[in-house]
């Protein structure tokens, strides 16, 4: 069952994770800037 769960992470995690960074990289991004341009 791990195995089979490790493969296919091996398979899927290359379009999850580019398509997670890339949302999270702009969301991230987005956030960041926000905190920078204004400070609590």
């Amino acid at each position: 069952m791990l195995l089979l769960i490790k493969s296919i992470k091996k398979d899927i995690s290359p379009v999850i994770y580019g398509y997670i960074t890339t949302y999270y990289y702009h969301e991230g991004y987005t956030q960041l800037l926000i905190i920078m341009l204004h400070p609590m």
